[in-house]
């Protein structure tokens, strides 16, 4: 399955119901939806099977990951998980908000950090999971697939 239809739906394992409103973005592993989450506007990240070494072990993950809850409040975290639909599935988290900015863009140099005491800050909250306003350039990733 490559993109999702708007209006296509699917449940979560939380029980509660997923409608695609439309496509935000994709990456190398999916695509990224605003999605309606049993009422409520959320996002999707959606992954296709056949882009991921061990989908399976990656899925388990993902649902560990759910029930230890994120490291702090900072982070845009998973918040439930999609039943499977053939070897694709996918993950709701809050759709970020708009003061949120991509790590990549700081990677790369094209969004910088306000000082250079404000971008140490970000990298030990980065590294270490620290709250605070200074953690939220990134995401957190307990394992990698």
């Amino acid at each position: 399955m490559s993109d999702l239809a708007k209006g296509f739906t699917i449940q979560t394992r939380g029980f509660k119901t997923v409608t695609v409103i439309e496509k935000l973005g994709e990456g190398g592993q999916g695509g990224v939806y605003k999605v309606d989450y049993n009422g409520e506007a959320a996002a999707l990240k959606w992954y296709t099977g056949k882009k991921l070494k061990n989908p399976d072990k990656f899925y388990a993950n993902l649902e560990s990951n759910i029930k230890l809850g994120a490291p702090t409040r900072a982070f845009l975290w998973p918040r439930d998980i999609t039943m499977k639909s053939g070897e694709a599935f996918g993950y709701i988290m809050d759709l970020r908000p708009a003061e949120y900015r991509d790590f990549t863009l700081f990677l790369l140099a094209k969004e910088r950090f306000a000082s250079c005491n404000a971008g140490v800050r970000n990298q030990a909250s980065y590294c270490c999971g620290h709250d605070g306003p200074a953690s939220r350039a990134g995401n957190y990733r307990r394992k990698r697939y």
